[in-house]
Protein backbone atom coordinates (compact mmCIF):
# COMPACT_ATOMS: atom_id res chain seq x y z
CA UNK A 1 0.00 0.00 0.00
CA UNK A 2 2.84 2.39 0.84
CA UNK A 3 4.52 1.69 -2.52
CA UNK A 4 1.27 2.53 -4.28
CA UNK A 5 0.99 5.78 -2.34
CA UNK A 6 4.55 6.78 -3.13
CA UNK A 7 3.90 6.04 -6.80
CA UNK A 8 0.81 8.24 -6.82
CA UNK A 9 2.48 11.08 -4.93
CA UNK A 10 6.04 12.34 -4.84
CA UNK A 11 7.69 11.85 -1.46
CA UNK A 12 7.48 15.53 -0.44
CA UNK A 13 3.78 15.60 -1.29
CA UNK A 14 3.25 12.35 0.60
CA UNK A 15 4.99 13.77 3.68
CA UNK A 16 2.94 16.97 3.38
CA UNK A 17 -0.30 15.00 3.07
CA UNK A 18 0.48 12.78 6.06
CA UNK A 19 1.72 15.58 8.31
CA UNK A 20 -1.15 17.98 7.54
CA UNK A 21 -3.74 15.23 8.07
CA UNK A 22 -2.15 14.24 11.39
CA UNK A 23 -2.10 17.89 12.51
CA UNK A 24 -5.77 18.22 11.60
CA UNK A 25 -6.63 15.13 13.64
CA UNK A 26 -4.55 16.43 16.55
CA UNK A 27 -6.27 19.82 16.41
CA UNK A 28 -9.68 18.13 16.37
CA UNK A 29 -8.78 15.94 19.36
CA UNK A 30 -7.53 18.97 21.29
CA UNK A 31 -10.67 20.88 20.38
CA UNK A 32 -12.78 18.09 21.87
CA UNK A 33 -10.77 17.12 24.93
CA UNK A 34 -8.26 19.85 25.87
CA UNK A 35 -9.22 22.51 28.39
CA UNK A 36 -5.89 24.22 27.69
CA UNK A 37 -6.81 24.76 24.05
CA UNK A 38 -10.19 26.14 25.07
CA UNK A 39 -8.49 28.56 27.42
CA UNK A 40 -6.08 29.65 24.69
CA UNK A 41 -8.99 30.17 22.29
CA UNK A 42 -10.79 32.39 24.79
CA UNK A 43 -7.66 34.38 25.69
CA UNK A 44 -6.87 35.11 22.03
CA UNK A 45 -10.47 36.06 21.33
CA UNK A 46 -10.70 38.43 24.28
CA UNK A 47 -7.38 40.11 23.49
CA UNK A 48 -8.24 40.66 19.83
CA UNK A 49 -11.66 42.10 20.65
CA UNK A 50 -9.97 44.86 22.65
CA UNK A 51 -7.50 45.71 19.87
CA UNK A 52 -9.60 46.80 16.91
CA UNK A 53 -8.49 49.70 14.71
CA UNK A 54 -10.49 51.41 11.95
CA UNK A 55 -7.93 51.06 9.16
CA UNK A 56 -7.13 47.48 10.11
CA UNK A 57 -10.84 46.68 10.19
CA UNK A 58 -11.16 47.83 6.58
CA UNK A 59 -8.16 45.84 5.36
CA UNK A 60 -9.15 42.63 7.13
CA UNK A 61 -12.80 42.87 6.17
CA UNK A 62 -11.70 43.30 2.57
CA UNK A 63 -9.65 40.13 2.95
CA UNK A 64 -12.42 38.10 4.55
CA UNK A 65 -14.77 39.07 1.70
CA UNK A 66 -12.31 37.41 -0.71
CA UNK A 67 -13.51 34.08 0.67
CA UNK A 68 -17.23 34.87 0.44
CA UNK A 69 -19.29 32.52 -1.70
CA UNK A 70 -19.73 34.96 -4.65
CA UNK A 71 -15.96 35.42 -4.99
CA UNK A 72 -15.23 31.70 -4.66
CA UNK A 73 -17.90 30.93 -7.29
CA UNK A 74 -16.46 33.62 -9.57
CA UNK A 75 -12.92 32.24 -9.34
CA UNK A 76 -14.16 28.68 -9.84
CA UNK A 77 -16.12 29.76 -12.92
CA UNK A 78 -13.09 31.63 -14.32
CA UNK A 79 -10.75 28.66 -13.89
CA UNK A 80 -13.29 26.22 -15.29
CA UNK A 81 -13.72 28.54 -18.29
CA UNK A 82 -9.97 28.35 -18.95
CA UNK A 83 -10.08 24.58 -18.68
CA UNK A 84 -13.19 24.23 -20.86
CA UNK A 85 -11.64 26.43 -23.56
CA UNK A 86 -8.97 23.76 -23.94
CA UNK A 87 -11.30 20.79 -23.40
CA UNK A 88 -9.67 19.89 -20.08
CA UNK A 89 -12.76 18.18 -18.74
CA UNK A 90 -10.84 15.97 -16.30
CA UNK A 91 -9.32 19.07 -14.69
CA UNK A 92 -12.76 20.67 -14.36
CA UNK A 93 -14.00 17.57 -12.59
CA UNK A 94 -10.95 17.58 -10.30
CA UNK A 95 -11.38 21.26 -9.44
CA UNK A 96 -15.08 21.03 -8.65
CA UNK A 97 -14.73 17.67 -6.89
CA UNK A 98 -11.95 19.00 -4.67
CA UNK A 99 -14.10 21.93 -3.58
CA UNK A 100 -17.10 19.64 -3.13
CA UNK A 101 -15.17 17.18 -0.98
CA UNK A 102 -13.73 20.00 1.11
CA UNK A 103 -17.11 21.62 1.71
CA UNK A 104 -18.73 18.27 2.51
CA UNK A 105 -16.05 17.40 5.06
CA UNK A 106 -16.24 20.87 6.59
CA UNK A 107 -20.03 20.79 6.97
CA UNK A 108 -20.01 17.22 8.30
CA UNK A 109 -17.46 18.10 10.97
CA UNK A 110 -19.07 21.46 11.76
CA UNK A 111 -22.53 20.01 12.35
CA UNK A 112 -21.14 16.84 13.90
CA UNK A 113 -19.08 18.57 16.61
CA UNK A 114 -21.36 21.64 16.95
CA UNK A 115 -18.72 23.93 18.45
CA UNK A 116 -20.42 27.29 19.13
CA UNK A 117 -19.00 30.50 17.65
CA UNK A 118 -17.42 33.16 19.87
CA UNK A 119 -20.17 35.60 18.85
CA UNK A 120 -23.65 35.36 17.38
CA UNK A 121 -24.27 37.53 14.34
CA UNK A 122 -26.79 37.70 11.53
CA UNK A 123 -25.56 35.86 8.47
CA UNK A 124 -23.28 33.52 10.41
CA UNK A 125 -24.06 29.86 10.92
CA UNK A 126 -24.34 28.61 14.50
CA UNK A 127 -21.17 26.48 14.55
CA UNK A 128 -17.51 27.41 14.32
CA UNK A 129 -15.24 24.39 13.89
CA UNK A 130 -13.72 24.28 11.30
CA UNK A 131 -13.74 27.64 9.50
CA UNK A 132 -15.54 27.47 6.16
CA UNK A 133 -14.04 30.73 4.84
CA UNK A 134 -10.51 29.60 5.66
CA UNK A 135 -11.01 26.20 4.04
CA UNK A 136 -12.62 27.76 0.94
CA UNK A 137 -9.72 30.20 0.58
CA UNK A 138 -7.08 27.51 1.09
CA UNK A 139 -8.63 25.19 -1.49
CA UNK A 140 -9.67 27.74 -4.12
CA UNK A 141 -6.55 29.90 -4.14
CA UNK A 142 -4.35 26.85 -3.60
CA UNK A 143 -5.80 25.12 -6.66
CA UNK A 144 -5.49 28.35 -8.62
CA UNK A 145 -1.76 28.31 -7.87
CA UNK A 146 -1.38 24.61 -8.72
CA UNK A 147 -3.15 25.15 -12.04
CA UNK A 148 -1.19 28.28 -13.05
CA UNK A 149 2.25 27.24 -11.79
CA UNK A 150 3.37 24.99 -14.71
CA UNK A 151 3.30 27.76 -17.33
CA UNK A 152 4.72 30.59 -15.19
CA UNK A 153 8.37 31.53 -14.99
CA UNK A 154 10.05 30.86 -11.64
CA UNK A 155 9.95 34.48 -10.40
CA UNK A 156 6.22 34.71 -11.18
CA UNK A 157 5.62 31.34 -9.51
CA UNK A 158 7.21 32.67 -6.33
CA UNK A 159 5.31 35.95 -6.58
CA UNK A 160 1.98 34.17 -7.06
CA UNK A 161 2.73 31.74 -4.22
CA UNK A 162 3.65 34.50 -1.76
CA UNK A 163 0.61 36.57 -2.77
CA UNK A 164 -1.76 33.64 -2.25
CA UNK A 165 -0.03 32.70 1.01
CA UNK A 166 -0.46 36.26 2.32
CA UNK A 167 -4.11 36.38 1.22
CA UNK A 168 -5.04 33.04 2.81
CA UNK A 169 -3.20 33.95 6.02
CA UNK A 170 -4.99 37.31 6.07
CA UNK A 171 -8.37 35.66 5.57
CA UNK A 172 -7.66 33.16 8.36
CA UNK A 173 -6.56 35.91 10.75
CA UNK A 174 -9.54 38.12 9.86
CA UNK A 175 -11.98 35.39 10.88
CA UNK A 176 -10.44 35.34 14.37
CA UNK A 177 -9.93 39.12 14.53
CA UNK A 178 -13.62 39.86 13.99
CA UNK A 179 -14.68 37.15 16.44
CA UNK A 180 -16.30 34.92 13.83
CA UNK A 181 -14.08 31.99 14.80
CA UNK A 182 -11.77 30.65 17.48
CA UNK A 183 -8.07 30.36 16.54
CA UNK A 184 -8.33 26.55 16.53
CA UNK A 185 -11.05 26.75 13.85
CA UNK A 186 -8.82 28.42 11.29
CA UNK A 187 -5.78 26.25 12.05
CA UNK A 188 -7.88 23.12 11.55
CA UNK A 189 -9.16 24.42 8.20
CA UNK A 190 -5.63 25.28 7.07
CA UNK A 191 -4.40 21.78 7.89
CA UNK A 192 -7.41 20.15 6.23
CA UNK A 193 -7.05 22.34 3.15
CA UNK A 194 -3.33 21.61 2.81
CA UNK A 195 -4.04 17.89 3.09
CA UNK A 196 -6.64 18.02 0.31
CA UNK A 197 -4.38 20.18 -1.90
CA UNK A 198 -1.44 17.81 -1.42
CA UNK A 199 -3.34 15.01 -3.15
CA UNK A 200 -4.73 17.25 -5.92
CA UNK A 201 -3.19 17.06 -9.39
CA UNK A 202 -3.92 18.82 -12.66
CA UNK A 203 -2.80 17.53 -16.05
CA UNK A 204 -2.18 19.38 -19.33
CA UNK A 205 -2.67 22.79 -17.75
CA UNK A 206 -3.36 25.96 -19.74
CA UNK A 207 -0.88 26.98 -22.40
CA UNK A 208 -2.59 30.23 -23.42
CA UNK A 209 -1.19 33.16 -21.35
CA UNK A 210 -3.38 35.71 -23.19
CA UNK A 211 -6.57 33.90 -22.22
CA UNK A 212 -5.26 33.52 -18.67
CA UNK A 213 -4.48 37.24 -18.37
CA UNK A 214 -7.90 38.26 -19.67
CA UNK A 215 -9.62 35.87 -17.28
CA UNK A 216 -7.59 37.13 -14.32
CA UNK A 217 -8.32 40.76 -15.19
CA UNK A 218 -12.05 40.06 -15.48
CA UNK A 219 -12.00 38.23 -12.14
CA UNK A 220 -10.09 41.04 -10.43
CA UNK A 221 -12.48 43.71 -11.75
CA UNK A 222 -15.53 41.72 -10.65
CA UNK A 223 -13.94 41.19 -7.21
CA UNK A 224 -13.33 44.93 -6.86
CA UNK A 225 -16.95 45.67 -7.75
CA UNK A 226 -18.09 43.13 -5.13
CA UNK A 227 -15.82 44.77 -2.54
CA UNK A 228 -17.18 48.23 -3.31
CA UNK A 229 -20.76 47.03 -2.93
CA UNK A 230 -20.37 44.77 0.13
CA UNK A 231 -17.47 46.21 2.16
CA UNK A 232 -19.34 49.26 3.58
CA UNK A 233 -22.27 47.07 4.64
CA UNK A 234 -19.99 44.51 6.27
CA UNK A 235 -18.02 47.16 8.16
CA UNK A 236 -21.27 48.72 9.39
CA UNK A 237 -22.44 45.31 10.66
CA UNK A 238 -19.44 44.90 12.98
CA UNK A 239 -19.59 48.39 14.46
Amino acid sequence: MLKISVTLLSKPRLVLAASSFCLFLLMTALQLYSNSLQGWNVSCHQWLQTHHYTNLNTVLMSMTLMADDPIIILITAAVCYLMAAQAQWNNIIRFIATLGIGYSLMLSIKYGLQVPRPISMAGLGPYAYPSGHTLAATLTYGMLFLYCRPFLLKPFQHLLFMSILALVAGIAFSRVYFGFHWPADVFASLFLGIFILSVTRFTDTAKTPRRLILTILTTVIASIVYQVLVLPVSLHAIT
